[in-house]
C-alpha cells in the first residue's frame, strides 16, 4: 500500500511473490534509495492504512482499486491505535541530554532517510527576497557581509517556516525515518533522532526558537548549498523591485567545499 497520512491511499498492489520478486518490488518502490524496507507490527500497519483511508474519504478522494482483494491483509483493524514502533523502543532522554545530542543534529541530514528533506520553494524564495532587501541596488556587497546577512536570514526563515503545526507533522515523519535509522545504523544514531524530535517538539517562538535546532536550520542551509551548486558557485540575490529594473542582480559568493549539513 502506498499512502500519505494527510492525503490518503495512492495505490494498492497485491499478488503472490517469490523472495526475489519481493526484493525487486521493493527496489522499484524505493528507486535509488540507500535505505531498505523494515519490519513493522501488522496491527500498527493496519491502523496506519485505515487512518489514511479515513482521511481520503474525509477529503472526498476516490479510492484506488484493490481494497476488496487485500481485505484479508488489511483487516481486522485494531480498535485502538498501537504505539508507533519507534516510540515502542522506549527512547527516553532528559531535556538536557536531548539538547546536548541535538547540537550535532545537522549531521542527520547526511542519513538517507533525511537527505532529501528541504523547505518548500516558496519558503526559500521568501528568504532570498528578505536577504535582497538588505543590499543597495547596483552595488556588489562584500562576501563577508553576504555571509553574515545570509546566516541572519536563514535563522529568520527557520523560525517562520517551522510553525507548531509543521513541527508536529515533521516529528511524525521523523518517527518513520528514525525507525529505519535504528534498523540500519543502530541505537546511538536512533537516539540522536529521538533527541532531535524532542527538542523540535519543545521549540517555541520566544524561548528555544526553531533557529536554535541545527537540524531545522540545516533545511535552509541545504537549500542555499543546492542553489550554489546549481549556479556554478554563485548566488544571485534578488534586488527589490523598482531599483534597477533593467539590470540583473550581481552574482556573489562562492560555493563552500562542504554542505552546511555536514559540518
Amino acid at each position: 500500500t502506498f499512502l500519505h497520512d494527510e492525503r490518503g491511499i495512492f495505490r494498492i498492489e497485491t499478488g503472490d511473490l517469490s523472495q526475489s520478486q519481493l526484493k525487486d518490488s521493493f527496489a522499484r518502490a524505493l528507486p535509488g534509495a540507500t535505505y531498505k524496507p523494515v519490519n513493522v507490527p501488522v496491527d500498527w500497519a493496519r491502523a496506519r492504512i485505515a487512518a489514511a483511508r479515513a482521511k481520503q474519504k474525509e477529503l472526498g478522494g476516490i479510492e484506488p482499486l484493490g481494497f476488496d482483494t487485500a481485505k484479508h491483509l488489511l483487516e481486522p483493524v485494531p480498535e485502538s491505535v498501537p504505539s508507533h514502533p519507534f516510540d515502542a523502543e522506549g527512547f527516553v532522554l532528559t531535556d538536557d541530554d536531548a539538547r546536548e545530542r541535538t547540537k550535532n543534529s545537522a549531521a542527520l541530514h547526511l542519513l538517507a532517510e533525511f537527505r532529501g528533506w528541504y523547505p518548500t520553494k516558496n519558503a526559500v524564495d521568501e528568504m532570498m527576497l528578505e536577504l535582497g532587501k538588505g543590499f543597495t541596488p547596483g552595488e556588489e556587497p562584500e562576501p563577508k557581509v553576504v555571509e553574515e546577512r545570509m546566516q541572519e536570514q536563514i535563522a529568520a526563515a527557520t523560525d517562520r517556516y517551522f510553525s507548531p503545526q509543521l513541527r508536529e507533522t515533521l516529528v511524525k515523519a521523523m518517527k518513520d525515518g528514525g525507525y529505519s535509522v535504528l534498523q540500519r545504523e543502530g541505537e546511538e544514531k536512533a537516539l540522536d533522532v529521538a533527541a532531535t524530535m524532542k527538542v523540535t517538539e519543545q521549540a517555541g517562538l520566544i524561548t528555544d526558537p526553531p533557529r536554535e535546532v541545527p537540524f531545522l536550520r540545516a533545511f535552509f542551509e541545504k537549500a542555499v548549498s543546492l542553489m550554489l551548486a546549481q549556479s556554478g558557485g554563485q548566488l544571485k540575490i534578488p534586488i527589490p523591485m523598482g531599483a534597477l529594473p533593467d539590470e540583473a542582480p550581481p552574482p556573489v559568493g562562492e560555493a563552500p567545499e562542504e554542505t552546511p549539513a555536514s559540518q
